[in-house]
């Protein structure tokens, strides 16, 4: 839990830095910088969930493949 909240932080923290160069020249307001921040960690909290699902998957399947050739293997 604390990985994704380092994620979605650090994408956040990385999208403001982007914006205040826009903002510094006066053509953003504060407002869209947040919602673009939030976008941005939302979107990279998302990534790292997806990740982590596959990863679980790709587990799943190589343990059931493993066990049906141990199953096999032992008949």
């Amino acid at each position: 839990m604390i990985d994704l909240l380092a994620v979605g932080a650090t994408a956040a923290l990385a999208a403001i830095t982007e914006r205040r160069s826009s903002r510094a020249q006066g053509l953003e307001s504060s407002g869209k910088t947040v919602k673009a921040a939030g976008k941005a960690a939302a979107a990279a909290i998302g990534r790292r969930l997806a990740s982590e699902f596959e990863e679980i998957r790709s587990a799943s399947r190589n343990g059931r493949e493993s066990g049906k050739s141990r199953a096999g293997g032992a008949a």
